[in-house]
């Protein structure tokens, strides 16, 4: 319990992170933010959670989605189903398409982790490479299509328990990322855009119309200074008590990996792929596709401000430092 009536209730996910932070708020409407993924492990912790301080499935009168990762929207099917009566499921509109045709992105979706794949020049012996059915088949598990949602929208105020929730746009780990804000409770529920220990992801759209996500993210992140004295729940892990702290930790990390990245750039060109590997080591296979965005997206970056340049050669992403 976070307040009198706000509760985590924890649901286990099968991917790397971890399990995910939901957050049921008493009150009329009841509501749940996020919903962790389809799976019979999630909906029976759920189910824990939520008879744990007297209520069920059914009793979910609204659901607010931070982002349409299917961490956070997998079980949001299974809840609408459950309810008799009426229920609101809401989500920015830019990430809409990701639960009201979740089938349909999770194919495109895949196709462009091989794309990407392709494109930094990964070794062609790679897993990733050919293995986008598997990849797809997997992810569908985990997620279905809820066609009745509502768009939520930037400085959109939505009632609760704790008092009216506002919406705040920041786009950097999905581009329809939202925090919502308790003013009532000084609460922020951050969703994925502010972790406390570990990397928000803020390439993970690479494929979206952001332009360099990871610039989009820093805008982002100041979006939320304003709060700096509200106790931030975020979608993973422990809550963040000193906000502002975590915010300058956050861009100091990207920018000793820019700088990293440029003093790592020679008149040689390299691929996008072998600077990953010198930028992150030897992550994992199911880290390959971070790690591609947002070397990516550092290297589009120090490209911009006039310290490398991208090469294309033979369809190949390059990268050569520019000095002076």
């Amino acid at each position: 319990m976070y307040s009198k009536k706000i509760h985590r209730i924890l649901v286990p996910t099968p991917f790397a992170v971890g399990a995910v932070n939901t957050y049921l708020i008493e009150g009329s409407p009841l509501t749940l933010i996020d919903t962790g993924v389809k799976s019979s492990m999630a909906k029976s912790a759920m189910v824990d959670g939520l008879n744990s301080v007297g209520y069920g499935l059914e009793d979910i009168e609204q659901i607010l989605l931070t982002h349409g990762h299917v961490d956070h929207i997998g079980l949001a099917g299974t809840i609408v189903e459950a309810r008799s009566g009426d229920i609101s499921v809401w989500i920015h509109e830019d990430d809409a398409i990701r639960i009201t045709d979740y089938t349909g992105y999770i194919e495109e979706r895949m196709h462009s982790y091989v794309e990407i794949a392709k494109e930094c020049g990964t070794p062609s012996d790679s897993s990733i490479m050919g293995s986008q059915r598997v990849l797809a088949d997997y992810f569908l598990r985990f997620g279905e299509s809820v066609e009745n949602v509502s768009l939520v929208q930037d400085g959109q105020k939505l009632p609760s328990g704790v008092g009216d929730l506002q919406c705040l746009w920041v786009p950097g780990h999905s581009l329809g990322s939202v925090c919502y804000i308790a003013p009532e409770e000084s609460v922020m529920f951050s969703g994925d855009h502010i972790l406390g220990d570990i990397s928000s992801n803020p390439s993970l759209d690479f494929e979206g119309s952001l332009g360099i996500s990871m610039l989009r993210y820093f805008d982002s992140l100041r979006r939320v200074e304003p709060f700096h004295k509200f106790k931030v729940l975020p979608g993973h892990r422990d809550p963040i008590t000193n906000l502002s702290e975590r915010v300058i930790d956050l861009f100091a990390d990207y920018d000793e990996k820019l700088h990293r990245a440029e003093n790592t750039l020679t008149e040689e060109p390299i691929s996008i792929y072998a600077l990953s590997r010198i930028l992150y080591g030897d992550y994992p296979d199911d880290s390959l596709v971070l790690a591609l965005a947002e070397t990516k997206d550092i290297v589009l970056i120090l490209q911009q401000n006039k310290k490398a340049r991208v090469l294309e050669i033979e369809n190949v992403l390059y990268a050569v430092r520019i000095d002076g």
